[in-house]
């Protein structure tokens, strides 16, 4: 897998989303791991923002699967960019806005999330690890019209789609990053989208299976690989030219 991908002048990120799901110990208490994530220096100054699935008995959020999983308490720091989402077996971090960079903001920001989990419950069992990225490809600042500009050709029964269309597919299938690629021109684009997006590049990069990490480098190299993965699929979209016309110049 190629993993030297060139940095964007502009980037196309609309949200950067990871998620680690795990198995709580027996002697887990939900509002001691929720206290002690939110008292950590680092997110202080955030706002502690109850979520309205708090509002359903836990044991009701334990029986029905579309519940599980789901984080009851947010954390969103002063300028609303980043949000700290945590559940009884979950830990989710957003960030939206200005993506400042992986090595500088988000990947950094993984590492802190990974070492407070860690410090706080011991060896966990990780249940799930995901990596999600939402892309608005737009006129103004890609110069991309729409998907005849990308590396995007959809035929049916002979005939090449060019109108409004949704497509998703999965590549690694089965493997530990396995990814959900998701395209769509805007009218199949969901939540609120920039002026000018023209086409949308959603990347959901998951474990499969049991992932079979107990500790905090095991997560920090699934990570790594993750987003190597979602680089793979963003730019194999994008293609060679848009690359080299967008990649930032030193």
């Amino acid at each position: 897998m190629t993993t030297n991908f060139p940095t964007l002048e502009t980037d196309a990120i609309r949200e950067a989303v990871f998620e680690v799901r795990f198995d709580p110990s027996k002697d887990f208490i939900p509002e001691i791991f929720y206290g002690r994530m939110s008292d950590s220096e680092e997110w202080k100054s955030y706002k502690p923002v109850r979520l309205p699935i708090a509002d359903i008995p836990d044991a009701v959020r334990r029986s029905e699967s579309s519940l599980q999983h789901k984080p009851i308490l947010e954390l969103v720091s002063p300028d609303g960019g980043t949000a700290i989402r945590l559940g009884p077996d979950v830990v989710i971090l957003s960030r939206r806005g200005e993506y400042g960079g992986w090595n500088e903001v988000f990947g950094h920001s993984i590492e802190k999330i990974c070492q407070r989990l860690f410090s706080i419950l011991g060896e966990i069992r990780v249940r799930r690890l995901g990596l999600r990225y939402i892309n608005a490809l737009r006129s103004d600042l890609h110069g991309i019209s729409g998907p005849k500009d990308l590396q995007v050709k959809i035929d049916v029964a002979d005939s090449s789609i060019n109108g409004p269309f949704s497509l998703s597919f999965v590549s690694n299938a089965g493997s530990q990053v396995e990814s959900l690629t998701r395209l769509s021109t805007t009218e199949f684009a969901g939540g609120a989208i920039p002026d000018h997006t023209t086409f949308v590049i959603d990347i959901d990069v998951r474990t499969n299976g049991d992932p079979k990490i107990k500790d905090l480098r095991g997560v920090i190299d699934w990570a790594q690989r993750a987003r190597a993965e979602k680089n793979e699929r963003f730019f194999s979209v994008l293609g060679s030219k848009n690359t080299e016309r967008l990649r930032k110049k030193n």
